[in-house]
C-alpha cells in the first residue's frame, strides 16, 4: 500500500543525502560482486562492509547490511530470468528499504534513522490506508516519485483457518480475464482496449525518439502499470465472491513455453502471475486456500467426463455433439483436477458431470446450433469489471 510522505523542509537535504549514499553503498557492492564472480552473503559483506562504512561514515549501518542484501538480490534476480551478467548492474532508480531497527511507525508519524537526529516525516493517510491500522506494519520502503517522497507499506495480516466448503476452478486467459466453474466470467473488455491504444502510442512515441517522447514513455509505462494493477485487483475481488473455500488455479509457467512469434505481446501483457499472487494473499485474508494444479490438458479434457472434444475458438464440441464454452469447460476440469492432489472437498461446477456409465447426472437443457447442440450451463455470470452492473445470462453466449 502506497501512500505519500510530507516530510519537513529542512530534513530534505538529508533524505537526498541518506538516498545518494545508499545508491554508493549499492555499486559499491556490486562491482565487488561482478568482479569477483560470487553471491555468498559472508564473502560478501566481510569484503565490502568495512569499506563502505568507512567511505560513507553518515549512513546506517542497518542500511549497510541492505544496500548489501539488496544488491545480491539483483544479481539472483538477473540470474534466475535467464540473463548474463556482462557488467555490474547499475542502481537507477534508488528505493530504500528501512528495518525495524532503522524506522518505526506511531500513528501518521514515520519516524526514520538517516543518521543524527531522527527524520520524522507524516504519512498521509487515506480511508482503505486506516483501514490496515489495527495490523502489524513490516519494514516500509520509502522512494522518490515526480520530485515527491512516498511509503510502500506492508501489513502482517494474520491468516484465517480455512472453512471447510467445496472447489471452485479457475482458468486465465487473454480476452475473458478469468472463468470460474461455478459459471462466472469476468471480461476486462475496457482495459484491452486500453491496453491496445496504449501500444499504439508507445510505438509512435519510440519512432519518435526525442527526449520529450522518452519522458511521455516512461509516464504511460507507469499509467499502463496501475491500470493492470487495478484490474488485476477488481478481477481477484470477484473471484473471491464465491462462497467456495478452495480456488484452484493452473500452475503456469507462459516463460517456459514456445509460442507464435506474434502472440507473446499479448500472452505476456496479462499478469497472470500477479493475478495469482494477488489472489492467495487476499483469500487468506477470508479464510480460503489456493491450490496449484498441473495444466496439461485442461482445455482440450471433457469436464462431464467424455472423451475429449475439439476446441473451436470460445466453444468446445464435446463427441457427443454438444457445444460447452470454452473456457468454462477448462476451469471445471482444473476444479476436478484439484481432487487429485487428495482433497475431499465436492466440487462446484456449472456443468453436469457424467457418472461412470456415461449417463449425465442432471438433464440440461438442449437449444441447437447447426449440426450441433449447444450445452447450457446452470447459469452463467457476465461480470465487466470495468462497469457497475452485472449481466445475468441465462443461456450460452453467443
Amino acid at each position: 500500500m502506497i501512500a505519500k510522505l510530507d516530510i519537513p523542509p529542512q530534513d530534505l537535504s538529508r533524505l537526498s543525502t541518506v538516498f545518494n549514499d545508499y545508491q554508493l553503498a549499492w555499486q559499491h557492492v556490486s562491482d565487488w560482486i561482478f568482479e569477483n564472480k560470487t553471491k555468498n552473503r559472508s564473502k560478501v559483506h566481510a569484503a565490502t562492509y568495512r569499506i563502505v562504512r568507512d567511505k560513507l561514515p553518515s549512513l546506517n549501518s542497518g542500511l549497510v547490511q541492505q544496500a548489501r542484501n539488496d544488491a545480491i538480490a539483483k544479481f539472483s534476480s538477473i540470474s534466475s530470468n535467464g540473463h548474463k551478467i556482462t557488467a555490474p548492474p547499475k542502481l537507477e532508480n534508488v528505493s530504500v528499504r528501512f528495518d525495524n531497527r532503522t524506522s518505526s511507525i506511531k500513528g501518521n508519524l514515520l519516524s526514520l534513522a538517516v543518521g543524527g537526529k531522527r527524520l520524522i516525516a507524516t504519512i498521509i493517510s487515506f480511508p482503505f490506508l486506516e483501514k490496515h491500522r489495527t495490523y502489524k506494519t513490516l519494514a516500509p520502503l520509502v522512494f522518490k516519485r515526480d520530485g515527491h517522497y512516498w511509503v510502500a507499506l506492508t501489513f502482517d495480516i494474520p491468516e484465517l483457518p480455512v472453512k471447510p466448503g467445496t472447489i471452485t476452478g479457475v482458468d486465465m486467459g487473454l480476452r475473458i480475464l478469468a472463468a470460474t466453474s461455478e459459471g462466472k466470467l469476468i471480461r476486462g473488455t475496457k482495459m484491452n482496449r486500453l491496453r491496445r491504444k496504449t501500444r499504439f502510442v508507445k510505438s509512435a512515441l519510440q519512432r519518435k525518439g526525442t527526449k520529450s517522447a522518452k519522458r511521455h514513455l516512461r509516464r504511460l509505462s507507469r499509467k499502463e502499470q496501475r491500470q493492470s494493477r487495478d484490474v488485476t485487483h477488481c478481477a481477484v475481488n470477484e473471484v473471491l465472491k464465491t462462497n467456495s473455500s478452495i480456488l484452484a488455479v493452473e500452475d503456469l509457467d507462459l516463460r517456459a513455453r514456445k509460442h507464435r512469434k506474434g502472440s507473446n505481446r499479448r500472452r505476456f501483457s496479462v499478469p497472470i502471475s500477479n493475478f495469482v499472487r494477488i489472489l492467495e494473499y487476499k483469500a487468506k485474508a477470508l479464510g480460503k486456500q489456493v491450490v496449484k494444479v498441473k495444466p496439461h490438458y485442461t482445455s482440450q479434457e471433457d469436464c462431464r467426463g467424455l472423451k475429449p472434444g475439439t476446441r473451436m475458438g470460445g466453444r468446445y464440441v464435446g463427441v457427443d455433439g454438444k457445444v460447452l464454452h470454452a473456457d468454462l469447460n477448462a476451469a471445471c476440469n482444473i476444479a476436478l483436477k484439484a481432487q487429485t492432489l487428495g482433497l475431499d472437498n465436492p466440487v462446484s461446477i456449472c456443468y453436469s458431470v457424467a457418472d461412470i456409465n456415461g449417463q449425465a447426472a442432471v438433464n440440461q437443457p438442449i437449444v441447437g446450433f447447426g449440426s450441433l447442440q449447444a450445452s447450457i450451463p446452470l447459469r452463467v455470470d457476465v461480470v465487466d469489471i470495468n462497469k457497475e452492473e452485472i449481466e445475468i445470462l441465462e443461456s450460452l453466449p453467443q
